[in-house]
């Protein structure tokens, strides 16, 4: 990779890394892949960016202390609902909401568990796994720091890349093949991943063509006209 300032090559390396696309300025990612240049620029390889982003929901939700304003509009945002959508998930005026997100005003300890729970549900966690989030996420609620660091370890940062190398190889793929039996069907009609294979001892039973094939799926004539008309 070269750099995009001085066009020399970029050495890689993995290091932790100060996250802030996310709109919070206290989240860090463990082992991230970076590349460096001799000329102090930094560029990392952030793979599968939701995903990430629904760590960092979780991570936000297991902090001992309360949400702040920052963290409230990141789980908003996480959850891909508008100010007017999440106010009445939570049942509020948006004036109260608009001084939570402006930090003048901290939630109560029942609206901050609220918010918790709202976005572990609509992202899909389990009864239990919820459970498991809240025993941890809001227990310093009146002592603990509203800004206490966010880290995303590098086992999770790990497994990630590892799904989007996983997505990656699969979309890289040649397309399975898929084996038809044909008479008179003209073979300009077939798409490139559909071989035919003129087997002349089909059968018929029960008054209705069985054509066999090996692997794939099996269509006769009139029904393979009909998909490519």
């Amino acid at each position: 990779m070269l750099c995009h300032k001085c066009k020399s090559k970029m050495l890689k390396t993995r290091d932790t890394y100060h996250y802030t696309f996310s709109g919070l300025n206290n989240v860090y990612l463990e082992n991230v892949l970076i590349y460096q240049c001799e000329c102090g620029e930094k560029s990392p390889s952030i793979p599968m960016i939701p995903e990430i982003h629904k760590e960092i929901g979780f991570a936000i939700i297991k902090k001992h202390g309360p949400l702040n304003g920052d963290e409230i509009k990141f789980l908003r945002k996480n959850l891909q609902l508008k100010a007017t959508e999440f106010v009445k998930y939570i049942g509020i005026d948006k004036a109260t909401y608009s001084r939570w997100e402006n930090k003048t005003q901290m939630p109560s300890r029942s609206n901050d568990r609220f918010i918790r729970i709202l976005n572990a549900s609509l992202k899909g966690s389990a009864k239990n796994e919820i459970k498991n989030l809240l025993d941890v996420g809001g227990q310093d609620f009146k002592s603990g720091d509203a800004f206490e660091l966010i880290t995303i370890p590098s086992s999770i940062i790990n497994r990630i890349e590892q799904k989007a190398k996983n997505r990656l190889i699969k979309k890289r793929m040649p397309q399975k093949r898929h084996f038809v039996l044909f008479s008179d069907l003209s073979k300009d009609i077939l798409p490139d991943n559909v071989t035919p294979v003129n087997f002349s001892n089909a059968t018929e039973t029960s008054n209705k063509k069985e054509q066999k094939i090996k692997d794939g799926l099996s269509y006769d004539d009139n029904e393979l006209k009909r998909m490519f008309e």
